[in-house]
């Protein structure tokens, strides 16, 4: 398993895992949710080592997988902190055929990203993830551990309404219709153009599946909700399973 350092703000090498509560199972016997779902000091949206188109985070991730949060465990004090979830798998649409392991999420109960609250029991989430054990000086009682590659940047909320799935691309960053560059002369140009070939919703259909969402989740409600994106989550995992196969965005 390699190691690998959380890409978010600029990387920490140093740092002991600190589980603070005894992680025996809880999932086997209901799970148990997350106790605090905001840092008390929350700390504004942090830069990322890289930022992933949908395309990007396929193709960097060892695991793209649909699942449920099954169970809080536990949490660590190690850079920004993190916290860890057992999580049941829906649904691997690259990776192993997994049916649980444990997801690392940036973020504990002292510290939050901004409009990135923790992951509650019942969330049921598309995420693109590799594989984490930690720092050289980090050890983990865990197997079978992810994290998500882009942080918060990555997460995708799956919602059903009127017996329709839809998948919520949460910082609308992977899934944008907007790609720009900038010139010689340091200006940004924007370009729109096609990329995912995914359909836009209108807006009473986004509008309601974000309601619905926000509905189960008052936390989340509160949050900036002005980037999400509301996609089919038919189309999204064909187009997964398209690039997973050696298919392109063009």
């Amino acid at each position: 398993m390699r190691k690998k350092l959380l890409q978010i703000g600029v990387p920490a090498v140093c740092g002991v895992l600190l589980l603070i509560l005894t992680i025996a199972a809880p999932w086997k016997s209901g799970g148990k949710d997350t106790p605090v779902r905001v840092g008390t000091q929350g700390i504004t949206e942090s830069s990322l080592h890289r930022f992933y188109d949908l395309e990007d985070a396929i193709l960097h991730s060892d695991l793209v997988a649909d699942i449920t949060i099954a169970s809080w465990l536990g949490e660590n004090s190690y850079f920004l902190g993190q916290t860890y979830f057992n999580v049941k798998v829906n649904n691997v649409l690259k990776g192993a055929a997994l049916e649980e392991f444990i997801l690392v999420q940036e973020g504990n109960s002292k510290s939050t990203v901004r409009n990135y609250p923790l992951f509650q029991k019942g969330d049921r989430l598309l995420l693109f993830l590799n594989e984490y054990d930690g720092t050289t000086d980090e050890h983990t009682d865990f197997d079978t551990v992810y994290w998500i590659i882009g942080a918060y940047s990555t997460v995708m909320d799956i919602q059903s309404v009127d017996g329709t799935l839809y998948a919520i691309d949460r910082w609308g960053g992977m899934t944008s219709e907007d790609r720009g560059y900038h010139n010689e002369d340091g200006l940004y140009i924007e370009v729109i153009k096609p990329r995912h070939d995914l359909t836009t919703l209108d807006s009473a259909t986004a509008s309601r599946t974000i309601q619905r969402r926000d509905e189960a989740d008052p936390v989340l409600a509160q949050m900036d909700n002005s980037r999400n994106r509301v996609l089919l989550y038919d189309e999204v995992l064909n187009y997964v399973q398209k690039i997973n196969k050696g298919g392109t965005a063009e």
